[in-house]
């Protein structure tokens, strides 16, 4: 496990803070905000982010729909489209980085709500971790 797994997903729970997490974001290399960003859109389908999703995650990252991560994600089957965010160029990682944040915090909310109301053996819903 990476050490930004643990990261992001404390960041899903809220046990980091938005700000944190975009400094700490913004701190990386190019090739490392990648990786991040494929990690987050793993997350984010591994915890079952949905088409009807986009739209919330975009009003609680405080994006506005016309930017480029956002109106892909609106845009057509979110597998493809999620893609397509991947491939953005550097000035558009940032937003990238909170787009996705807010749409696996979106779908990973719903399936504690729903699946693991009752607990869970998930680590990443251990809090304090």
């Amino acid at each position: 496990m990476n050490n930004y797994e643990n990261l992001l997903n404390q960041l899903a729970q809220g046990l980091v803070t938005k700000e944190e997490g975009h400094r700490w974001f913004s701190g990386l290399a190019e090739g490392e905000q990648l990786d991040v960003l494929g990690k987050l859109w793993f997350f984010a389908a591994q915890a079952g982010a949905r088409e009807s999703d986009v739209d919330v995650a975009i009003a609680r990252a405080q994006l506005k729909p016309g930017f480029t991560p956002c109106a892909l994600l609106r845009n057509g089957r979110l597998q493809i489209q999620a893609a397509k965010v991947l491939g953005l160029p550097l000035a558009e990682h940032e937003k990238s980085f909170r787009l996705l944040s807010a749409l696996f915090q979106v779908a990973d909310e719903r399936r504690r709500k729903e699946e693991c109301k009752d607990g869970c053996s998930h680590w990443w819903h251990t809090k304090g971790r």
